[in-house]
Parts: structure tokens; C-alpha cells; sequence
């Protein structure tokens, strides 16, 4: 049984040594590869058009939003997130435009880094 290893942090950075076998287990590759798809789904989602409904577990359209009744009619904002209890609720209405842009440059170079060789 081999031992797990756990990246440390050190003054805010990762400590990767001892992480790499040079090897990929398969569970490992399909980590990476899940882990690929969600940055690179959200490197190019289409914030203003669609809800995130974790109810639902997919994204629907605003409009089906847009004339709904007041018990489920979502409280827009840059990201729209429903809540899957309080279904009026944006869990991310908080979220400003500059924070919602910076989190898709962060899942553009998540999925960069996962593409890289490092990861490969």
C-alpha cells in the first residue's frame, strides 16, 4: 500500500515535490481530465445569457427566468447561481463584473495548466 502524499502550502504557494511518479494512475488521468473540462467550460461560459441551476445540474437560459413566478424568480446579477433550496436566490448576486471577469481568466489558465506537459 503506498503512502498518499499531500501538497503542503508554504507561504501561499504549493510544495509539489514528491506529487509526480511520472507516472499517471488511471484515477489520477481522469482526475486531471475532469478537472481540465470544468476550467475549460468555464474559460468560455456565457455568464450574461445563462443560470446556473445546481438544482437542475445543468445551465438554463435567463429567459426562462425572466417570467417566472415570484417564488422562483431569480435575483440577476453578473453570475447567476440558483440556489437548489431557495430557488429566488442567487447564490453568487455579490459577485461584481470585475470578480466574474477575473474568475474566467483564472479557468482559462486552469485549463492551460492542465493542458500542459506537467499534466500530461
Amino acid at each position: 500500500m503506498s503512502t498518499r502524499v499531500v501538497p503542503r502550502l508554504f507561504r501561499g504557494c504549493v510544495d509539489r515535490r514528491g506529487l509526480s511518479t511520472g507516472r499517471r494512475s488511471e484515477e489520477g488521468g481522469k482526475a486531471v481530465s475532469l478537472l481540465s473540462e470544468f476550467f475549460g467550460f468555464f474559460a468560455d461560459f456565457d455568464f450574461a445569457s445563462t443560470v446556473i441551476s445546481l438544482r437542475e445540474g445543468h445551465v438554463l437560459p435567463v429567459s426562462d427566468f425572466v417570467s417566472a413566478d415570484a417564488n422562483t424568480r431569480l435575483k440577476f446579477g453578473v453570475l447567476k447561481i440558483q440556489d437548489p433550496f431557495e430557488l429566488s436566490h442567487n447564490v453568487a448576486g455579490n459577485v461584481n463584473e470585475k470578480t466574474a471577469l477575473r474568475l474566467q481568466r483564472r479557468c482559462q489558465e486552469g485549463a492551460k495548466c492542465c493542458r500542459s506537459l506537467h499534466y500530461q
